[in-house]
């Protein structure tokens, strides 16, 4: 891949600029993947980059799952469901969302969703218990808590 008047970047270039994107924040492969599509690089270039982003260890599927999944129930207080929903999005292999999900605290994610059911109790103002409750629920499922736990609260 080398530079020409079109304006294609080498390899190097490709590589460096790559790093430098992985190295701000912590990225996932399909999103490193979708980066260099829209840098226009060429898709057996594209593997050659995404292997030796993986083997300089600036891009791990392991490191994002981890940091994604206590990122979503600590600043977002999301349940596993919609975590599990969003790295499966992105590409991330089940095993490895396992790993990441073995590493939640469970006190703290069960603390996060008597939080929102206090929460949402408080600005929902209808008078029928059944359908307050069936209110808190479905928000409870919206923010992809799972139904054993909400059913439990």
């Amino acid at each position: 891949m080398k530079k020409e008047n079109t304006g294609k970047l080498t390899f190097d270039e490709v590589l460096k600029r790559a790093k430098k994107y992985c190295a701000s924040q912590e990225h996932c492969t399909s999103e490193v993947k979708a980066k260099l599509i829209e840098w226009h690089v060429e898709e057996e270039i594209r593997e050659e980059i995404i292997s030796e982003l993986l083997k300089e260890n600036y891009l791990s599927e392991l490191r994002y799952a981890d940091l994604f999944t206590r990122s979503k129930i600590n600043q977002k207080r999301w349940g596993r469901l919609k975590i599990q929903f969003e790295l499966q999005q992105r590409f991330v292999p089940a095993e490895i969302i396992d790993k990441a999900f073995s590493s939640i605290d469970e006190k703290q994610y069960l603390e996060n969703l008597r939080f929102l059911k206090l929460k949402k109790e408080k600005e929902t103002d209808e008078d029928d218990e059944f359908k307050r409750e069936m209110k808190i629920k479905a928000y409870l499922a919206t923010k992809g808590y799972e139904y054993e736990y909400i059913n439990k609260l």
